[in-house]
């Protein structure tokens, strides 16, 4: 559910033209039989499906539904065949994607909290641009808590890039 939850997530931003990674998250579902998810907001939820066959899963899709009225949505319940096949090759491409160099994937806040949760080391996000008024100059990345035993320091490009920070005294070159 959090994988394609991520996947719909990208393909809006595919959508809204700010997309800026190498590979095309609606083309990754389409390859995956799972093209017509698509269509929706997010996921609520993935399953057996207890009418099909073996292997057979349903998902539970939120859309909005134009019918009733601006911003409402609903739930649809798809059928996927061979869904749990599906979904697992959908995975492994996509982790087999973040993997490639270059600019193929770039890292998200989404990326920096499963790594700092996974690596149990904190991140100190230096913004390019003031924050709040020009009194803030490290991002908040929501971290559930601060306790880290380490901390590494990252630059964050305008919305678009994080890099590793580093820090050199004036005049030194």
């Amino acid at each position: 559910m959090d994988m394609l939850n991520y996947v719909l997530n990208s393909v809006g931003q595919q959508k809204s033209g700010t997309w800026n990674d190498g590979y095309s998250p609606q083309g990754l579902l389409a390859e995956h039989g799972c093209g017509h998810l698509a269509a929706g907001a997010s996921v609520r939820a993935v399953g057996p499906n207890p009418d099909g066959k073996e292997g057979d899963c349903i998902i539970v899709l939120e859309v909005t539904d134009p019918t009733r009225g601006s911003g409402t949505s609903v739930d649809k319940h798809i059928h996927v065949e061979d869904g749990v096949s599906r979904l697992a090759r959908l995975q492994a491409t996509l982790a087999e994607t973040f993997a490639m160099p270059g600019n193929m994937h770039w890292g998200t806040v989404a990326d920096l909290q499963a790594l700092v949760e996974k690596l149990n080391v904190g991140v100190l996000m230096f913004t390019e641009h003031l924050q709040c008024g020009g009194r803030r100059c490290l991002a908040n990345l929501d971290y559930a808590r601060g306790d880290f035993p380490y901390f590494i320091c990252m630059w964050y490009d305008d919305r678009k890039h994080f890099r590793l920070a580093q820090y050199k005294p004036a005049g030194e070159t």
